[in-house]
């Protein structure tokens, strides 16, 4: 995005369709994250069950809230693009913010997560 607000390119409206597609191709890259980053926080949920480990969990639990981020930016900007609800993604985003404070203090607690 620097790219795109820089020199000549600031009214360029080739400049921006470029800018538009590698926009878009971060998205497409980040689905790969998402999905292992939720198949990591279930395996590590499995595994803090067999060693009995609350930190494991609270581990398996952040990788699922960053999961859940990611997920929410993505519903949130395509609801926004359809609909003009450009509020959406930052209230997905305030109430992941809001899990990770609840699991955050049961982890402490010693509470089991989610």
């Amino acid at each position: 995005m620097i790219w795109r607000f820089t020199g000549s390119r600031v009214h360029s409206e080739g400049a921006e369709r470029r800018a538009q597609c590698g926009v878009a191709l971060s998205f497409w890259l980040l689905v790969p994250y998402v999905a292992a980053d939720s198949v990591l926080g279930r395996a590590k949920h499995r595994l803090a069950a067999q060693l009995g480990s609350a930190a494991t969990t609270g581990e398996g639990t952040q990788s699922l809230l960053c999961a859940a981020s990611a997920v929410a930016v993505l519903l949130g900007l395509a609801v926004n693009a359809a609909l003009g609800w450009w509020w959406l993604d930052a209230c997905a985003g305030l109430a992941v913010a809001a899990a990770a404070i609840k699991e955050g203090r049961d982890v402490r607690r010693g509470h089991d997560c989610c």
